[in-house]
């Protein structure tokens, strides 16, 4: 697939009720999505691996085109359905576990918001939290819940993203665990708790995701809302410098707009690749000076009137060209 390609995908999605044990109860719809869609969540998208080096402003270009080149060889086009690539077919179990996972977590953060409305989807082991000697540990164990937002209601969700193996079943019983063991984020019960696993059923990619009944007790998330949007934004603003350095310093531009030229996946698009990364100014200068707990006052910014742009909830627009060969 391609993910400068102008196009609208389509992809199964199970429902299964959270008040059914049996797992039988189930409601099957399409979920519809844009190829800017898909490229907003894998910009937005953490990938914990990221932290086995430190973080700096030059390697988050690689981040994004590690993620890009994953998605793009891992998945293609059938009509309008994701369907798994015969590249990923001499790959060995382990090399395929972390494509599904990654995958998995992409496109959890694509349900999280057009089902949710979930503004921020990002992992707990990436937002500094107080009193923990390590960042996503917890006692003896380490967590990997994804934590959501939603502003209008002012409470964070807990979500659980898993690849779909040979044990797929025992692996979503254990994801609906973690997030049902979860009793509150910062003071309250999580607005909702969902599993999700990702996975392909006769070769097509889909997913089945379940809202896990609240708690009276278990384990408490807390962190500062500053914490939470500084693990969100920081990458995307870093990506940004490390791109167009000169937008450090106040300007009079109102949107601030990084090119980024693409590898060529194939012969007809060679050198003629590129996306588009932007904010409102309003944003980037909250984010360029640490103010991270303001970011989201300043997210809603108008996006440049000349069309081809996909605007989040997050205000982090996207837009991308396949030119073709030159």
């Amino acid at each position: 697939m391609i993910l400068t390609e102008e196009k609208t995908f389509i992809m199964p999605v199970t429902v299964v009720d959270a008040q059914d044990s049996s797992g039988l109860c189930k409601n099957d719809m399409m979920l519809e999505f844009t190829n800017l869609e898909l490229l907003h969540a894998v910009l937005t998208c953490t990938m914990p691996a990221g932290r086995l080096t430190p973080p700096y402003r030059e390697k988050r270009r690689h981040e994004l085109l590690q993620k890009m080149g994953m998605v793009e060889n891992a998945l293609d086009v059938k009509g309008d359905q994701l369907v798994k690539s015969s590249r990923t077919m001499y790959l060995d179990v382990s090399e395929k576990g972390v494509i599904s996972h990654y995958l998995g977590v992409i496109f959890t953060k694509i349900l999280a918001g057009k089902m949710f409305q979930d503004d921020y989807l990002v992992h707990i082991n990436q937002i500094e939290q107080p009193g923990l000697p390590e960042i996503g540990r917890y006692g003896k164990k380490y967590r990997y819940d994804m934590i959501g937002l939603q502003k209008g209601a002012g409470a964070y969700s807990v979500w659980e993203s898993v690849g779909r193996s040979e044990n797929s079943q025992t692996a979503f019983r254990n994801a609906c665990v973690e997030a049902g063991g979860v009793e509150k984020v910062g003071s309250s019960a999580p607005l909702h708790k969902v599993a999700c696993m990702n996975y392909y059923e006769r070769g097509f990619y889909t997913a089945v995701i379940r809202e896990i009944p609240q708690t009276e007790e278990g384990q408490r998330f807390s962190f500062t809302r500053e914490a939470y949007l500084r693990a969100y934004y920081q990458p995307i603003m870093e990506l940004l410098l490390a791109e167009r350095p000169e937008l450090i310093y106040p300007g009079s531009e109102s949107f601030c707009v990084a090119e980024i030229s693409l590898p060529a996946l194939n012969d007809a698009f060679a050198g003629n690749r590129r996306m588009y990364v932007g904010m409102g100014r309003q944003l980037m200068d909250c984010l360029r000076s640490g103010r991270y707990e303001r970011a989201d006052d300043w997210k809603n910014t108008e996006v440049p009137s000349h069309g081809g742009w996909f605007e989040g909830r997050d205000g982090i627009s996207v837009r991308a060209e396949s030119l073709g060969k030159e």
